[in-house]
């Protein structure tokens, strides 16, 4: 009976610490984890992508002035608005697809190194449509003047 009671305390002081030394590890979540590796893509998608919705936008606002029209010969010299962002969107989307493209190409063959590669493509459109916006901007607000500040010809009324 004296033995039975020494294993029986045993095993109650052995189960008591295991509980207590539970360490819960803190996992990060997949997000947090995929922004941490892949700061340098979404870097470059980011900025890819607010150009375009910046030249698109300048460009849907100029086409509600009187007298702008659309440089691309593929839209047309007044297209829609869904055929401006769709047409931006869509090249937006096609770029996003070739930086994810080369990500995982540079992943795939060990060659990370090779990774910043991607601004050689991203920055010259980026700083392309810095240019187009300002350029829309600066028309439309020449074309909105320019009507303001048209005088305007009357003419007499002759009276029989």
């Amino acid at each position: 009976m004296k033995n039975i009671l020494r294993v029986l305390v045993c095993l109650l002081c052995a189960s008591i610490p295991a509980q207590a030394q539970i360490v819960f590890v803190h996992k990060e979540s997949r997000f947090i984890h995929y922004v941490k590796t892949h700061k340098v893509i979404l870097v470059a998608d980011t900025l890819l992508i607010m150009a375009e919705a910046a030249d698109a936008a300048s460009s849907v606002h100029c086409q509600t002035v009187p007298g702008c029209v659309e440089q691309n010969g593929t839209l047309g010299r007044h297209p829609s608005v869904a055929a401006t962002w769709g047409w931006t969107m869509g090249a937006a989307g096609v770029l996003v697809t070739a930086n994810h493209v080369w990500w995982w190409a540079t992943n795939k063959y060990d060659s990370k190194d090779l990774r910043p590669l991607m601004f050689l493509w991203n920055a010259p459109l980026v700083i392309t449509q810095v240019f187009n916006v300002k350029n829309n901007v600066d028309a439309a607000e020449y074309l909105q003047n320019r009507e303001r500040h048209i005088p305007r010809v009357r003419l007499p009324h002759y009276r029989d």
